[in-house]
């Protein structure tokens, strides 16, 4: 589980890099499409990590521990009150912000490129749209293990079918 979390550590790193700064369920959510996307294009996982069915979103296992073991060394952490959609308030949320940049394999750039630029722009809820209209992860239920071969063919097809949609609506 080790290289698991050293990957997961290296990813995070390689978002914030990337990004600057981004609000913890944002960079969660991004961790769980660059996974997808790596998978997609190499045919393995990019950490390994046990990816299961949270509440409400992707739970990445190793994740918050993650976090916490790089925080003040890797990453800052600071506590930042973000708007909720659906609630008429904020909510408390960690804010992570790159300290260092780190050297990653082409393949894992381009996998974090290719999530930046499809999703960088999406709100919160807009990603945890997109997840919820995954077929794959309606057939779970919470706590139970996510099959990323089974997650990546969903995607695909959500991916694709929201691209054509906003075609149409562009031309129509």
């Amino acid at each position: 589980m080790g290289n698991c979390k050293e990957k997961l550590k290296n990813l995070v790193s390689g978002l914030l890099s990337k990004t600057g700064s981004l609000p913890q369920v944002k960079l969660s959510k991004f961790v769980f499409f660059t996974e997808i996307e790596h998978f997609l294009s190499t045919g393995y996982p990019l950490s390994g990590c046990v990816i299961t069915k949270g509440g409400d979103n992707p739970l990445i296992v190793d994740l918050q521990e993650v976090l916490d073991e790089g925080s003040g060394i890797l990453w800052f952490r600071e506590v930042m009150f973000m708007p909720v959609k659906y609630l008429a308030k904020g909510k408390k949320q960690y804010l992570y912000e790159s300290i260092v940049s780190i050297e990653l394999p082409e393949r894992v750039e381009r996998a974090i490129d290719t999530v930046l630029s499809r999703f960088g722009s999406k709100h919160c809820s807009e990603l945890t749209d997109l997840i919820y209209s995954m077929p794959a992860w309606k057939r779970y239920s919470v706590n139970d293990e996510l099959n990323i071969r089974e997650l990546a063919e969903s995607f695909e097809y959500v991916y694709f079918n929201s691209e054509v949609q906003e075609e149409v609506v562009k031309v129509g």
